[in-house]
């Protein structure tokens, strides 16, 4: 059988319950041996753990860099201040 989803390892298939082999049959299809017979086929993607641990860092990282640039902000502005008005500090 064939499944017209991008190749990749992360695939798999189960046929009445049980794993099977998946391989390339072309870069756009994914393919797998079905015995003759009605059968129950589940295909899923299962990405890895580290997928999720990437988001989260990447999360992390642009609310850093929006307090960092914030900050920066605050300071030029508090900098702009007191240099036109030095009686106010």
């Amino acid at each position: 059988m064939v499944l017209k989803i991008t190749y990749h390892p992360n695939w798999h298939v189960a046929i009445d319950g049980g794993e099977v082999a998946t391989y390339m049959v072309s870069p756009g299809y994914v393919g797998f041996d079905v015995p003759a017979g009605r059968h129950v086929i589940v295909a899923e993607y299962r990405s890895l753990p580290l997928k999720a641990a990437l988001f989260w860092l990447g999360i992390a990282t642009l609310v850093g860099l929006v307090v960092v640039q914030r900050r920066a902000r605050l300071a030029a502005f508090r900098a702009r201040l007191s240099g036109a008005h030095p009686e106010a500090s």
